[in-house]
């Protein structure tokens, strides 16, 4: 079996090795940039539709609470109608 060899000769080939390899860094790391930078963009679309939901929540809320007030009012007074239809009814039958 054959021992490796080293050498300390530096040629052609280990030079294009290097320079593909600071290439492929570099590309690398531009699309990695990139991505962070859209993936930062598309963050703050999201934040700023997260506060308009909200405040159209925050509005929804407020219509519901006032047509939760308005049906309680109707159900009071119906109750009343309902309560003086019985005491008409208990008049007329005596």
């Amino acid at each position: 079996m054959t021992k490796p060899q080293f050498s300390m000769a530096i040629n052609l080939g280990h030079l294009l090795q290097i320079a593909s390899l600071i290439v492929a860094a570099t590309v690398g790391w531009m699309t990695m940039d990139a991505r962070t930078t859209a993936n930062k963009n598309a963050i703050s679309g999201l934040m700023v539709e997260r506060v308009k939901d909200e405040a159209r929540l925050r509005v929804l809320e407020n219509t519901a609470a006032r047509s939760d007030e308005r049906l309680q009012s109707i159900f009071g007074l119906l109750n009343r109608i309902d309560s003086r239809l019985e005491r008409i009814e208990n008049n007329e039958i005596r």
